[in-house]
């Protein structure tokens, strides 16, 4: 790839909100806990949960560290891994 070249990467709010309420239960959490590690709503989380588009990237980085995981763990399509 050369310097005029990028990587487009898109986005799917569907896979994220499935990694997150995946990571969600295998860490034991409801969606009210996390929310309040979060420091987000309940709501909020279920919107993420439900894949509904036009997330905040603050809303994904607040829920990835309350998970413990990187951002790139929140998209990933393959195996989900914890940090």
């Amino acid at each position: 790839m050369n310097e005029n070249e990028f990587m487009v990467m898109e986005i799917s709010y569907w896979i994220i909100g499935d990694n997150v309420c995946r990571l969600r239960m295998e860490n034991g959490l409801t969606q009210e806990e996390l929310a309040e590690r979060a420091l987000l709503s309940p709501k909020g989380i279920q919107k993420v949960e439900a894949g509904i588009s036009g997330m905040h990237i603050e809303t994904l980085i607040r829920i990835a560290n309350a998970l413990n995981v990187s951002l790139d763990i929140l998209a990933d399509t393959g195996k989900i891994e914890k940090q």
